[in-house]
């Protein structure tokens, strides 16, 4: 028997594939892990109140962690979806080429790097410093709930 030819579209996609779930392999241990830190550093042991100040710091780290890593999961799942439609390694905003590079870095980017500054300079959020609304001006006392202005 003569084993079939594949096309190099189909290897190249095969390869992609392998790192995308070799990344998510990765990711999801990584959650595993940070998941098993943070239910040990959660049990209660006979401390002092700068001990449980530290554990609850840490406890709260892992929470950051997990949630980053799990964003990325989100990330590398959309990408096996642009994958399996064929449009993994297109931009979602202009239409145009992922350079290599950028793929190679970042196995999920779904935008270029030009449509991403954009994206990032558009998204005003916590992360930029500002605020967003309802909570993007100050807050005033009901007149109510003013104390009284001594003379």
């Amino acid at each position: 028997m003569v084993p079939e030819a594949t096309s190099p579209d189909a290897d190249r996609r095969g390869m992609l594939r392998e790192m995308l779930l070799r990344l998510r392999d990765e990711t999801y241990a990584k959650v595993k892990e940070f998941r098993r830190d943070q239910e040990q550093e959660a049990e209660p042991s006979p401390a002092d109140e700068m001990d449980l100040a530290r554990s609850s710091a840490d406890v709260e780290m892992h929470a950051s962690l997990i949630a980053r890593q799990e964003e990325k999961l989100r990330f590398v799942d959309e990408a096996l979806s642009r994958l399996d439609v064929g449009k993994y390694g297109t931009c979602l905003g202009c239409k145009g080429p992922i350079p290599i590079e950028r793929l190679i870095a970042l196995p999920f980017a779904a935008y270029c790097v030009d449509c991403q500054q954009k994206r990032n300079r558009a998204r005003h959020d916590w992360g930029a410093g500002t605020t967003i609304a309802p909570y993007d001006h100050q807050w005033t006392v009901p007149e109510e709930m003013e104390e009284p202005v001594e003379r």
